[in-house]
This record gives structure tokens, C-alpha cells and sequence, in this order.
């Protein structure tokens, strides 16, 4: 893990989604590496046509996190959907590699926080007043706030998710930083 850049969790469809399977994407993702789900011997599984959809959201409701990771459904022994895991690797190394502009980041700051302001703690009111991608691979923002160790871990919660539905990161741990305003 420590070596690569995209990690392949490789899932058996037939146990599921193990502990052992959650321990190893936790330290995938603590470690800021791309993450692909692929839950092999997908041709053992009885079928219809919502399987699929609810293995995948099996997996999101153990693991709440991997709503933003890619997870391919495939067959080695009947060569099903190989070459989507190559493929998928490609764009999740695209999404690692990508660097904003701070114009990009400082736009969205703007939206995100006209649409849901930080809470007023301890009798202060909380604001963002920039932010900036201070490195990529894998992504770390930073926003600079009035308040920085007051806000709280719903908010960067929030603020991870919008970053994700504003500019992708599929697959893409991304870690968040709050600073003091200078």
C-alpha cells in the first residue's frame, strides 16, 4: 500500500463484504491511496435485476465512506468486465493527480457556504474566508477560517462531500485542513 498510487480491494462475492475487507480499505484510505472496489466471481450470484444495486449499497451501509469509490462488479473465470478495472485505474490516477486553481477552490468556498454556514460555537460566528489545494496526490485543502479549532466535524464533513459533488475525486481520499486567517 505504502509503494502504490490506486489500490484494488479485491472482494468475493460469494462471502461478502468481510471485516477483514474493511480493515484493509480503512488503511487504503488512511494511507491516501486511490481505492477500486472489484467484487470478483460475480457469475457464482443468482441474479435479477437489482443485485447488483443492493450488493453496492450493502457495502456503502457497512461502510458509509465508500460512496465516492468506485466499486466493478467482474468475472476472471469468465472474463467478465476485466478491462473496466484497468480503465477505472486510469481516471482514478487522473482524479489523484488533478490540481485545482485557488480561484476554483475560493468559488466553490463562496457556494458551499452561501448554501450552508458554519455554526456559531461557543458564542462566535464561524467563517471561511479562502481556501486552496496545498497538495495533490493525494488532495489536501486547506481553508482558512476566523476559528479554525472551532469548527466542527460536521462541517468538514459537509465540506468533504461538496468537494467531491463539485469537482468528482472519484475514488480519491481527500483530507481537509482548517488554518487560521493571517
Amino acid at each position: 500500500i505504502d509503494e502504490c498510487d490506486i489500490t484494488t480491494v479485491l472482494i468475493d462475492a460469494s462471502k461478502g463484504f468481510t471485516n477483514q475487507d474493511k480493515d484493509i480499505v480503512r488503511l487504503v484510505i488512511d494511507h491516501g491511496k486511490g481505492l477500486i472496489l472489484v467484487v470478483n466471481k460475480w457469475d457464482t450470484i443468482k441474479k435479477d435485476g437489482h443485485t447488483m444495486k443492493e450488493f453496492e449499497q450493502d457495502i456503502i451501509y457497512q461502510y458509509p465512506g465508500l460512496e465516492y469509490y468506485p466499486i466493478l462488479f467482474i468475472s476472471i473465470l469468465e472474463n467478465l468486465r476485466l478491462r473496466q478495472v484497468l480503465k477505472t485505474a486510469l481516471t482514478v490516477y487522473d482524479e489523484r493527480e488533478r490540481k485545482l486553481k485557488t480561484s476554483e477552490v475560493n468559488e466553490f468556498v463562496k457556494k458551499a457556504m452561501a448554501y450552508y454556514l458554519p455554526p456559531a460555537i461557543k458564542g462566535k460566528n464561524l467563517t471561511i474566508k479562502y481556501g486552496t489545494q496545498v497538495h495533490h496526490s493525494p488532495p489536501i485543502f486547506a481553508f482558512f477560517s476566523n476559528h479554525p479549532q472551532l469548527i466542527p466535524i460536521q462541517y468538514k464533513r459537509y465540506l468533504e462531500n461538496s468537494l467531491r459533488d463539485y469537482f468528482g475525486y472519484s475514488g480519491v481520499p481527500i483530507k481537509i485542513s482548517f488554518r487560521k486567517n493571517k
